[in-house]
C-alpha cells in the first residue's frame, strides 16, 4: 500500500444554486455526497480515465466502499463558489482511499471526508484489480 507523500492533489470548482439549499438556506447537507462524487469523477478524468471508459474498457466500476470521518465544519450558502480537493491517501491493488474537502473561496474548510473507493467487476459486482494502467497512474502522482 502506497502512502500520500508524493501524490497529487485534485481541486474541482462547483456553484451552490438554490436547488442545493434547504430551508434554513444552507447546502442541504446529503448534497455534498453529490459535489464529492462529481469531483471524484473529474479527479479520475485528469488522469485521463473517464467513468465510461473504465467501464467499457477494462469492465470495472470505481464504487464507493465506505465513507468515514465526515466532518461538517461550516455551512455553504447559495452562490458560494466551492474548491472541493480530491488527494490520494493510500492504494491498493483493488482499493484506494481518499480525502476530500470542500472549501469556500476564503479557503475556510466546509466538509471533509474520506472515502475508501473499491474497484468491481461491472458485470459480477465483486471486487477485481483496478486496471494496470489506472493503478500506475494513480502511483505516480
Amino acid at each position: 500500500m502506497a502512502e500520500n507523500s508524493l501524490l497529487k492533489k485534485f481541486e474541482y470548482q462547483r456553484r451552490i444554486y438554490h436547488r442545493n439549499t434547504d430551508s434554513a438556506g444552507v447546502v442541504y447537507y446529503a448534497d455534498y455526497l453529490v459535489f464529492f462524487e462529481e469531483a471524484r469523477a473529474e479527479w479520475l478524468r485528469s488522469y485521463n480515465f473517464s467513468q465510461a471508459d473504465i467501464v467499457n474498457d477494462f469492465k470495472t466500476l470505481i464504487l464507493v466502499k465506505k465513507i468515514h470521518e465526515m466532518n461538517f465544519i461550516k455551512p455553504a450558502i447559495m452562490d458560494d463558489l466551492l474548491v472541493i480537493e480530491c488527494t490520494l491517501l493510500t492504494y491498493s491493488k483493488v482499493s484506494f482511499t481518499i480525502e476530500q474537502i470542500a472549501r469556500n473561496l476564503n479557503g475556510d474548510s466546509l466538509v471533509s471526508a474520506k472515502i475508501d473507493l473499491l474497484s468491481v467487476d461491472s458485470t459480477s459486482m465483486r471486487p477485481k484489480r483496478t486496471p494496470t494502467t489506472l493503478l500506475e497512474s494513480l502511483s505516480q502522482g
